[in-house]
């Protein structure tokens, strides 16, 4: 099944005083919330997978200043994306290894 994960379910024929069931109660469960599991799954693929809160209009303003002096170093120091972008993860490497 979809969601298996090593439940053990009795054998009927191997426990005859076992009453007659035709579902486990755990994929009972599985089948039950299969639909909504399936809408979860898929809003986190989505582009807003990580959003939990709106940004505060001062958090808004931060981003967009600092995306802004972002660009502008960019064009000053004739850095591509792909520059920027390996420096930013080398600055952070570099701010984690002082702070360790």
């Amino acid at each position: 099944p979809s969601g298996s994960h090593g439940v053990w379910v009795p054998s009927q024929a191997l426990n005859p005083t076992m009453p007659h069931f035709e579902v486990s109660l755990i994929r009972a469960a599985e089948l039950f919330i299969e639909a909504e599991m399936r809408k979860c799954r898929d809003s986190l693929k989505g582009p807003n997978w990580n959003k939990v809160l709106v940004p505060l209009p001062e958090e808004h303003e931060l981003l967009q200043a600092f995306a802004a002096e972002q660009k502008n170093l960019c064009e000053a120091r004739g850095l591509s994306r792909s520059d920027w972008t390996w420096l930013v993860k080398k600055t952070f490497n570099m701010w984690s290894a002082q702070d360790a």
